[in-house]
């Protein structure tokens, strides 16, 4: 995980040792897509403090619903798993038919869910 300015782009912070595919942040959290799980990070600090297990294959997207505080990953598994920010639980898994899920949005109401795929 590297951090960036955002307005001159210099280095503030690099944190090497995995593979990040997505990034997403919600209040004090980073959250960081990767390997068969997704890295749980604090932002003052740039440490890893946990991990959202689950998924068997990479983890290859993540969207936040912020108002509703869900997050929602997608995976070489072919699944999607919805996880509640409050307890860091997963709350649901919706499995696919058509292989790995590549991205996932949620639209800004809430109701409904973005699955994109190879072959979808």
């Amino acid at each position: 995980v590297r951090v960036l300015h955002a307005e001159d782009c210099r280095d503030l912070v690099q944190r090497e040792g995995e593979t990040v595919l997505a990034l997403a942040q919600f209040e004090n959290w980073l959250f960081a897509a990767g390997t068969d799980d997704v890295a749980v990070w604090d932002v003052t600090s740039l440490t890893r403090t946990g991990e959202l297990k689950g998924h068997s294959g990479w983890v290859n997207s993540l969207t936040l619903d912020k108002p509703r505080r869900r997050l929602f990953t997608g995976a070489d598994d072919g699944t999607v798993r919805i996880w509640d920010l409050d307890t860091l639980e997963c709350t649901r898994v919706l499995k696919g038919d058509s292989g790995p899920v590549l991205a996932v949005a949620v639209s800004a109401c809430g109701q409904k869910l973005y699955v994109g795929g190879d072959g979808l």
